[in-house]
């Protein structure tokens, strides 16, 4: 994976780099990312409850 785009249900859109590790459950989806303005890997996790959806760009 490459980029995965957020979609919040309160209109907000989040981008995140290089993600990867996706891992989506019943309540929660978590992956890692490189934070761009940190240079840093971080690990996200989001609650389902509050995403209105998702979509991740491919590499194969």
């Amino acid at each position: 994976m490459s980029n995965l785009i957020v979609f919040l249900k309160n209109d907000k859109t989040l981008l995140f780099e290089n993600a990867t590790k996706l891992n989506v459950g019943p309540s929660m989806i978590e992956f890692t990312y490189d934070g761009k303005s940190t240079g840093k890997t971080r690990k996200a996790t989001f609650c389902t409850a509050s995403i209105a959806g998702f979509a991740a760009e491919s590499n194969e």
